[in-house]
């Protein structure tokens, strides 16, 4: 099956030739929350972003064939036959060992440009080895602010809105989404995620007057 940059909406519109693979974008600053402010950080500051699945193998103790298993186990993920997995698109299993990444030649062998490829490549490899990047949204409600924020690309590839508002929409819904939730309880949901602890005095959104504020 041929590689392709593609994006297919749940309507089943797809777009060809308007995608490409970057690291995301970032920025001149930072929020301090306790500031409650944007600081300047000399250079750009930028955090990747990882996204949620995966796959997990393993070999019970009570297997009669447990060397055999594993030997199993070690060929499927071995530097030979794993690429193979990671560079169809069919299989929806991304890149996991280093090799991987040495050269965009696997996936131009599966129909990718040679510049689609080593722009793929340069981008997961950046993403990965940073050691900043966050794992995927884990609080209630991701999934809704995954299909608002999808919804509102969609206008935005279909040419029926302009990005920027776009993405002022998707803000918007965002927001919409965390009220309904419960925007201090969403926020230190998050926190927790990154393994991070609040006060409940150390930012606004968590003081005790807005700590179980919900929208009606």
């Amino acid at each position: 099956m041929p590689f392709e940059l593609v994006i297919v909406t749940p309507h089943r519109e797809v777009y060809r030739d308007r995608v490409d693979s970057v690291v995301l974008p970032g920025a001149e600053g930072v929020y301090n929350p306790t500031r409650g402010e944007w600081e300047r950080t000399g250079g750009l500051s930028r955090i990747p972003y990882l996204g949620r699945g995966g796959f997990l193998a393993s070999v019970t103790s009570s297997s009669k064939h447990a060397t055999a298993a594993f030997d199993l186990l070690r060929r499927l993920t071995g530097k030979e036959w794993s690429v193979q997995d990671v560079t169809v698109p069919v299989s929806r299993i991304g890149p996991y060992r280093s090799s991987h990444l040495d050269t965009p030649d696997a996936w131009v062998e599966r129909g990718l440009s040679l510049e689609d490829a080593a722009a793929y490549v340069s981008a997961v490899r950046t993403s990965l080895s940073d050691r900043q990047a966050p794992a995927d949204l884990r609080i209630r409600g991701s999934l809704e602010y995954d299909e608002r924020l999808g919804a509102e690309l969609v206008q935005a590839l279909n040419d029926r809105k302009p990005a920027k508002e776009a993405l002022r929409s998707a803000a918007q819904a965002w927001e919409k989404i965390s009220r309904a939730l419960g925007a201090a309880d969403q926020l230190r949901e998050y926190r927790q995620s990154l393994g991070l602890s609040v006060p409940l005095d150390s930012h606004p959104a968590l003081s005790p007057s807005s700590a179980n504020r919900r929208e009606p």
